[in-house]
């Protein structure tokens, strides 16, 4: 590849000894490759390599805070950030894979400036903004990230709270960037929008679908004998829950007992595994949130409720400690 050279299609051909079935093979792996932004045609139809030692380059393009950007060069070497003026961005919206022609080099404190020629691959995320009613109608006003025309409206509404995916410029002549809302969050004006805004923001699952609400509710809270058997039973011991009423976790429990002179606690949680079979329909949904999530107002939670609550310390894992208090009289009090 160090000596590779710029060559067509057709002396590929040539080198590789192509009849038509190879010569389809070829053209399938030239597009691959281009389509990975390992080479790109020039505009003498010619494929260039995309590396650290050519002037077309792969990165990520990084929107600034004006209608300029940047692209972080995936092999940066002396190069650097490439900065791209609006009129070199093409279609590319931040957080896209790209590939970019440099048209001049970094020297002193100035960055290279490039031209992007292809997007590879689109970002598949999703930020959050508010729709603003202008001119020209609805809009999504994204901070920092800028303005943005939209490509559907998706129910919203003015002053309405979105998360939204930038689709960029549809073409090489537009100046206005697009977007597309993907899910309405709330009223600006909403009392908890702000709880709603961060439950979005960082895409913390807030239902369960009607295949995992069957599963939990088919749980149940029935223990065999021989498990009973097979444990110690607590059950004679004052152990209570630390868990609200309200709680949808119902599983920690603690206990504590004296004999005179050592005071003994026990912490208790609830043995989840014994009802909660690995690779169940809910274990999946609990392993994808990892954690339940509180807020103010609205509970994320790990397991279904119905599944939360079958277990209530029925069965536990539990730890202890012997803990001996001393007390040390270190000032009479003056009354």
């Amino acid at each position: 590849m160090e000596n590779y050279t710029a060559m067509r299609a057709k002396d590929f051909y040539y080198l590789l000894g192509c009849g038509d079935e190879e010569k389809e093979m070829v053209n399938i792996s030239l597009e691959e490759l281009e389509n990975d932004g390992v080479i790109i045609r020039n505009s003498k139809n010619k494929y260039v390599r995309c590396d650290e030692n050519s002037v077309t380059r792969k990165g990520t393009f990084r929107k600034g805070n004006g209608n300029y950007g940047f692209v972080v060069l995936d092999d940066a070497g002396d190069t650097g950030d490439v900065f791209i003026s609006p009129k070199n961005m093409l279609t590319a919206a931040d957080g896209d894979s790209v590939v970019v022609t440099i048209l001049t080099h970094a020297y002193g404190d100035k960055k290279a400036e490039g031209k992007i020629i292809r997007v590879t691959a689109k970002a598949e995320k999703t930020l959050l903004g508010i729709v603003r009613k202008g001119r020209r109608g609805l809009f999504v006003d994204g901070g920092n990230m800028g303005n943005f025309d939209l490509m559907n409206t998706g129910g919203a509404k003015n002053n309405d709270v979105v998360s939204y995916s930038v689709i960029g410029r549809i073409n090489k002549s537009s100046k206005s960037e697009y977007a597309k809302i993907v899910k309405v969050v709330g009223s600006l004006y909403d009392e908890d929008i702000n709880i709603k805004m961060a439950i979005a923001k960082y895409d913390i699952p807030t239902l369960f679908d009607s295949e995992v609400f069957s599963s939990a509710r088919s749980l149940t809270n029935m223990i065999n004998s021989e498990d009973i058997a097979s444990r110690r039973d607590l059950r004679n011991e004052n152990i209570f829950t630390i868990d609200s009423f309200t709680a949808k976790d119902l599983d920690d429990a603690v206990g504590i007992s004296f004999d005179g002179e050592i005071y003994n606690l026990k912490v208790s949680i609830a043995d989840v595994s014994y009802f909660v079979r690995e690779g169940s329909l809910v274990d999946k949904a609990a392993y994808e949130r990892g954690t339940s999530v509180y807020t103010p107002e609205q509970p994320c939670i790990c397991f279904r409720e119905s599944s939360a609550r079958i277990y209530v310390l029925s069965l536990l894992m539990w730890t202890g400690w012997r803990l001996r208090l001393r007390w040390t009289l270190t000032q009479k009090a003056k009354w």
